[in-house]
């Protein structure tokens, strides 16, 4: 390989080093100068290529044991190269960002931020004011961010303590960062930030959303809470096209059961004429309903809707689906079986549904035990059937997912006897069979 034209080398190159860590990566580590380091040792003239190809050098990792002399170099190699830019906030969160011994580099390298590309800040601050020392107001160029950690104060969607009246002060939907380029964007609500000035964000993600946030249920019901932050996103974000929401159930309150979590109100919400995906994960409490119901997606193509056994009985009598039944498809993942099919019995027009069911995960189907172990109550069987009939009759079509062996099949794997087993196996080939 050493004839290979330094242009071909320099592509081969690129195309060995490991794959582009996503905006939506919470794992990151400084693995990118392993590959460089090795493939330099083979000879000069690799040596020399590597050092010559700005594309290896463009992945920036700032934390803790980074060095001045390793950032400047690293800088120094990529010229002139878009940088993908991961920040992990030190150990030392409870401390003033400007006292961070992290800070002398952070103002290096922001001096570059005209070459962002993507962006992401992890780990956890202290409070907003030293979440915005961490972020530049102005990231022209960046395509993809994220913040991937947790305001431990006055967190967006939270109340801090105002220190001269004693009362709360509520902080919500803050943004400062203008990035017009921005496309795609992920984030956890402990510590939102929001950034503005960019309508071309066509993919949202958040994460950890807990009861406090927008506000307490107490005071305000979650349909108004979601209608706020949707009236929100839709101003910023005219052209989304894949929305993902996930509820964080670690407090466990009454206020998630209340029915005012799920009340509505004869007001319509916002359009999102381009969105065709809105996923739901830890669909578990009455609180996401208003998002079924009052989602004003014309074009919707494809509803996830994940583990919603938690939720039943719901506190509602019926949910009604705002969607082009022949159009859009609706996904059930992570949810049992029978609360899937109790949730399908609110749903209004079932019948113009199509519908798929993933019973690929811990509880697809869920088995009563006797006191023997391994042995199905005998009538289980019967009803997992009764229910799979009672869906495949009510909707406009069903696909059941399900794995090619029961060995695969998480949850059930050496708990079941062998008669237990083949009767499985029998379950498993009929739904499949249904597919056809």
């Amino acid at each position: 390989m050493d004839r290979l034209p330094p242009e071909l080398l320099s592509h081969i190159f690129v195309l060995a080093m490991p794959e582009k860590l996503s905006y939506r990566d919470t794992d990151v580590e400084e693995t990118t100068n392993k590959p460089q380091a090795t493939l330099s040792l083979v000879c000069r003239y690799w040596n020399q290529v590597i050092l010559e190809t700005p594309q290896l050098w463009s992945y920036i990792y700032l934390c803790r044991e980074t060095t001045e002399y390793g950032l400047q170099r690293r800088l120094e190699l990529s010229r002139g190269a878009p940088l993908d830019v991961r920040i992990h906030t030190p150990v030392e969160y409870r401390a003033r960002a400007s006292e961070s011994a992290l800070r002398p580099l952070y103002d290096i390298l922001v001096q570059t931020s005209d070459r962002w590309r993507t962006f992401i800040l992890q780990g956890w601050v202290q409070n907003n004011s030293s979440l915005r020392q961490w972020i530049p107001e102005y990231l022209p160029n960046v395509v993809e961010a994220g913040y991937l950690g947790r305001v431990v104060e006055d967190d967006e969607g939270s109340f801090v303590v105002d220190t001269e009246t004693g009362g709360t002060i509520e902080t919500r939907f803050q943004p400062w960062t203008v990035a017009p380029k921005l496309r795609r964007f992920a984030v956890s609500a402990f510590g939102q930030f929001y950034f503005t000035g960019c309508p071309l964000v066509t993919e949202f993600a958040i994460s950890d959303i807990a009861e406090w946030w927008g506000g307490l249920v107490a005071t305000r019901s979650w349909h108004d809470k979601w209608e706020e932050y949707f009236i929100t996103l839709a101003a910023m974000w005219p052209r989304l096209e894949v929305l993902e929401i996930t509820i964080d159930l670690w407090d466990d309150t009454d206020d998630w059961h209340d029915t005012m979590a799920w009340t509505s109100k004869n007001t319509k919400w916002p359009p999102f004429h381009h969105l065709h995906t809105l996923k739901l994960n830890s669909c578990s409490e009455a609180c996401t309903i208003p998002i079924i119901t009052k989602m004003n997606a014309p074009n919707l193509r494809n509803i996830h809707v994940d583990s919603i056994h938690s939720c039943i009985p719901l506190p509602c009598p019926s949910i009604t689906f705002p969607i082009d039944p022949l159009a859009c498809r609706v996904h059930f993942d992570n949810s049992t079986l029978r609360a899937t099919r109790t949730f399908l019995g609110s749903v209004s027009h079932l019948d113009q549904l199509a519908i798929s069911i993933n019973l690929k995960g811990t509880f697809g189907l869920r088995f009563r035990m006797t006191e023997k172990r391994g042995e199905v109550v005998a009538e289980e069987l019967e009803r997992i059937m009764a229910d799979c009939s009672w869906v495949t009759e009510h909707t406009r079509s069903v696909e059941w997912i399900v794995p090619e062996t029961i060995e695969s099949f998480v949850g059930l794997r050496g708990e079941l006897s062998d008669e237990a087993m083949l009767a499985t196996r029998s379950v498993l080939s009929r739904l499949r069979s249904g597919n056809s």
